[in-house]
């Protein structure tokens, strides 16, 4: 394996614990706070995918607990994420419970660009 490779694996698992560490952060104003306070659900959606995907996707129903969204309002966002290239993945009224998403390569590169700070702020 090479030193590119291996510095690869290195950051990916960096910034997974960096991304657990700001669902907790989220969790935990969620839970002080309560919903309307907490907001940005699609960026708990994007979070949870990178750090629980692991290239197998998420289904909608443990997408949603995992971001603390009710199925409905992330159904909507995933919706929303799906349309922009940021996840891939299909809703539908009949199989939005067995619907499967995952990070688009987008998104991805969105989220880890937020994680590390390289824009001109730190998402």
């Amino acid at each position: 394996m090479s030193n590119g490779h291996i510095n690869s694996i290195s950051n990916t698992v960096h910034l997974i614990a960096v991304a657990r560490s700001e669902l907790g952060i989220r969790r935990a104003r969620l839970a002080a706070f309560g919903p309307s306070w907490a907001g940005d659900a699609w960026w708990d959606i994007l979070l949870v995918l990178y750090v629980e995907g692991g290239g197998q996707g998420v289904d909608s129903w443990s997408l949603a607990g995992h971001a603390g969204q009710s199925l409905e309002l992330a159904n909507r966002w995933l919706e929303i994420l799906n349309t922009e290239g940021y996840v891939r993945g299909h809703v539908s009224p009949a199989t939005a419970e067995n619907a499967v998403f995952e990070l688009a390569p987008l998104g991805r590169a969105k989220v880890e660009q937020c994680l590390t700070g390289d824009s001109e702020f730190r998402c």
